[in-house]
């Protein structure tokens, strides 16, 4: 988590997700960028590095550095994410949580799991029970879909 000072240096990018699970899905990204999936990937160090999830009130929010880059190990990192626009950091969040729900499954490590907005198989690859429907929600909302029917899941 950073502090209060720092997140006065970033954009704040509103993701239209709500609570502490759809902050779990943002989290589970963190996780799988720095210490999983992506865990010794230079290239995605000049994400992770530079972005925090946290809640405001109940809103999932994303603090992006402004800072152009840093230096980690004694090697140069940009930030990748300074020319984006915030939809396309949202969609860029969006896909990675895609990735990981299909990761898991080309891994065979979850039986039953499906990328599916219906399935309620809890991923492995995500923290806290997040099931793929949750995964799928929070991938709808990020990529602003808000006219996806969700036929009564909640």
């Amino acid at each position: 988590m950073w502090s209060e000072k720092i997140k006065a240096n970033c954009r704040k990018i509103h993701t239209g997700l709500k609570g502490t699970k759809m902050l779990s899905i943002i989290q589970s990204v963190e996780g799988q960028l720095s210490d999983g999936m992506w865990e010794n990937s230079f290239a995605m160090r000049g994400y992770w590095l530079f972005e925090c999830c946290d809640l405001e009130g109940d809103d999932v929010v994303i603090y992006i550095s402004k800072a152009w880059g840093d230096v980690d190990f004694n090697r140069p990192r940009c930030n990748k994410f300074c020319n984006m626009d915030e939809q396309q950091i949202k969609e860029w969040f969006a896909n990675k949580v895609k990735q990981i729900i299909k990761q898991e499954i080309k891994d065979d490590y979850t039986e039953g799991l499906e990328w599916s907005r219906k399935c309620k198989v809890e991923s492995a690859y995500m923290h806290d029970g997040i099931t793929a429907q949750d995964a799928y929600k929070a991938y709808d909302c990020l990529k602003d879909r808000g006219n996806i029917l969700w036929y009564g899941i909640k």
